[in-house]
């Protein structure tokens, strides 16, 4: 059988192209799933304000938003870059469509509020603050102590971890106690961002969403 037409060396570089914006608007889509998913908005309890506008926590923490922490041994402490506080999923979500930087970020839902973080670290200075949109440092404790499943307690101390391998197992043998879906999800991030800050926020907000015996206390 003969063809007539043969591909070119142009028509092949620009399928690449093609192939690999593909790959990031996928990726990209993925994250907004994540923010999306086991996210239920409660009817609103915020007064308007003298404009009719949506009224917001202000970023910065005033020192009142504080609870005991758990003193069970499945509890880590955690240092998120907060760029927000919302009283709504909306407003969360509108926030973030206005700074592209943000697009990596998690929308994670506390009691009734929104917050946005665009990384999770074990340590302080693991945090680079931003400007524009400014983010601050927030401090908090994440814990399974009300968890029964084994997997489930083990979540705060696999986040707590600095090395590679206890996220992505790639030459290392996978644990008993990994959740099912651990590896689905740190595969799919990998493509989007080799910080694993970011990859944590991610996780947490996942599992936290999916369990309610794990608990976010600040």
């Amino acid at each position: 059988m003969k063809f007539n037409k043969v591909i070119g060396k142009t028509e092949l570089i620009q399928a690449a192209i093609f192939g690999s914006v593909a790959g990031v608007i996928g990726v990209i889509f993925f994250v907004f799933i994540l923010n999306s998913m086991n996210t239920v908005e409660l009817p609103e309890t915020v007064e308007p304000n003298q404009e009719g506008q949506e009224e917001t926590i202000p970023v910065q923490s005033n020192g009142t938003e504080t609870n005991t922490p758990s003193s069970d041994l499945f509890v880590e402490k955690f240092y998120a870059n907060q760029y927000g506080v919302f009283s709504t999923f909306n407003g969360a979500t509108e926030y973030m469509a206005a700074y592209p930087t943000l697009n990596t970020s998690a929308i994670i839902k506390v009691e009734n509020n929104y917050y946005i973080w665009s990384e999770l670290s074990t340590v302080k200075e693991g945090i680079t603050r931003s400007d524009n949109p400014q983010s601050f440092i927030k401090e908090l404790n994440f814990s399974a102590g009300g968890c029964t499943n084994p997997s489930i307690q083990n979540i705060p101390i696999l986040l707590s971890s600095e090395d590679r391998s206890k996220f992505y197992f790639e030459s290392t043998e996978i644990p008993e106690n990994l959740p099912e879906d651990w590896q689905t999800i740190t595969v799919a991030m990998a493509n989007l961002s080799s910080d694993l800050d970011v990859t944590r926020v991610h996780l947490l907000k996942h599992y936290f969403e999916l369990n309610d015996c794990l608990k976010i206390q600040f």
